[in-house]
């Protein structure tokens, strides 16, 4: 017995001419396709915009930090130069008539001083307390050491020069003379 097989793919039924024109895949595979390279490319449209706004959004970002800097860095010189101002005013007062004005001169000058001070604190600098505290050389440096009884051993003695941080920050470590036993 002989087995006939009819090919019923739609390439098949067309003549040998119209079959290369045609794909060898079904339409469904090629709509599916088509789909596919459709999405592929609103997805890398979508990537692409989303990217250009990324890097909009991060220059902007960029210039508020840099405009928020400038402008408390301007907001502080200000301040200090008052000090300034009061630093330059003393030493005028003083030139006038050494004399008579030398108390008035030492007032000006340490209220000038606590005023710096204060506003340091404002801007969030406090002073290190080392004093009478065990030796921490992540806040001081010893600069000097003094010999001292075994209850004394290894205790600040002396701020030389006083440190001061920022928050987490030591800005200056005090300079100290320690005790050793």
């Amino acid at each position: 017995m002989k087995v006939r097989v009819v090919d019923r793919r739609h390439h098949a039924e067309a003549g040998p001419e119209e079959a290369k024109d045609r794909s060898p895949y079904p339409t469904v595979v090629e709509e599916l396709r088509a789909r596919t390279e459709a999405a592929e490319k609103r997805a890398l449209e979508i990537v692409a915009r989303a990217e250009a706004e990324l890097d909009a959004v991060r220059e902007r970002l960029t210039r508020d930090v840099e405009r928020r800097v400038r402008e408390g860095r301007s907001d502080l010189l200000r301040q200090l130069l008052e000090v300034a101002d009061d630093l330059d005013r003393a030493s005028g007062a003083a030139a006038a008539d050494a004399a008579s004005v030398a108390a008035s001169v030492v007032r000006g000058v340490e209220l000038t001083r606590q005023k710096l001070l204060d506003l340091l604190k404002a801007q969030g600098v406090e002073p290190l307390e080392t004093a009478g505290q065990p030796y921490d050389p992540h806040l001081a440096e010893a600069v000097a050491v003094e010999p001292v009884g075994p209850e004394r051993d290894n205790l600040v003695l002396e701020d030389l020069q006083r440190g001061y941080r920022y928050g987490e920050t030591i800005l200056r470590p005090a300079r100290v003379k320690v005790g050793k036993a």
